[in-house]
């Protein structure tokens, strides 16, 4: 994992560095554990000791007369035979990119290393090299969200889509009384929009008969009259009130007369 869209905190990458060089977790961050733990070797007894240093296998490369060289006391290493050399940090980094095919960076390594020690994290007060940011303290503000309106162009296509812009544009009552009628009938939204808008719904073309056994007739603007309001006022209510029964559930029907409310 590499940096290049992360923010370093070298002051907090330092004290992981300090506390792995520092021997603060025993024997787990050690050459020998590492040779232990990656299957070179069994125990701290297969390893050679030659002038006060220890050799073992190289992880690199073969190598049947051991080459590879550490001092845990000084922190280093050095491979006689392939030319590598380094820190503890150094070698695992290697062997992590090369011989397990991740893509580390050296910070990446830390934050690694951090991230799967609770205890460092415990012991240091945090648990990335990277900067986090506390959103109370950096300026970061919430924005409540707010639903996008639709367009003006957008062609209702469900019958509650189509009440709700009625009301907000405020449409005269017979308007309203239209849509419920020919809601009632069945007519689709998109055609009782271009009856109350105008135009031409090319995709929804109507020739006068909605069923086979029954003819529909919308509200026309010539019909707007109190008499064909106060004869339609009854089955308005009815459509109001009515309730539906969905799998032994009572679901209630949008309550239209809200759209003659003010």
């Amino acid at each position: 994992m590499m940096d290049s869209n992360k923010k370093i905190n070298y002051e907090s990458a330092q004290k992981v560095k300090d506390y792995l060089k520092n021997g603060n977790a025993g024997k787990l961050y050690t050459f020998t554990n590492f040779f232990i733990k990656n299957g070179y070797i069994k125990s701290e007894s297969e390893l050679e000791h030659r002038g006060g240093n220890v050799f073992t296998h190289c992880p690199f490369h073969y190598d049947k007369t051991p080459s590879f060289s550490f001092s845990e006391k000084r922190g280093i290493c050095n491979c006689f035979s392939c030319g590598f050399g380094g820190t503890y940090i150094d070698l695992v980094l290697k062997y992590e990119n090369d011989v397990n095919g991740r893509n580390l960076s050296y910070y990446g390594l830390l934050d690694d290393f951090l991230k799967n020690d609770s205890i460092m994290q415990a012991t240091l007060g945090f648990s990335t090299v990277y900067t986090t940011y506390n959103i109370f303290k950096d300026g970061f503000e919430f924005k409540p969200f707010k639903p996008k309106r639709l367009k003006e162009s957008y062609v209702p296509s469900h019958y509650l889509e189509l009440a709700n812009k009625i009301k907000r544009d405020g449409r005269p009552k017979e308007d309203i009384f239209e849509f419920i009628l020919s809601m009632q009938a069945n007519v689709p939204a998109r055609t009782i929009y271009y009856q109350l808008y105008g135009g031409q719904d090319v995709d929804h073309v109507t020739t006068g008969n909605i069923d086979d056994d029954r003819s529909f007739s919308p509200v026309t603007s010539s019909q707007e009259n109190s008499s064909a309001i106060e004869s339609n006022s009854k089955s308005i209510e009815e459509a109001n009130s009515k309730s539906v029964k969905d799998t032994g559930s009572e679901v209630k029907v949008y309550d239209f007369s809200k759209l003659l409310e003010n």
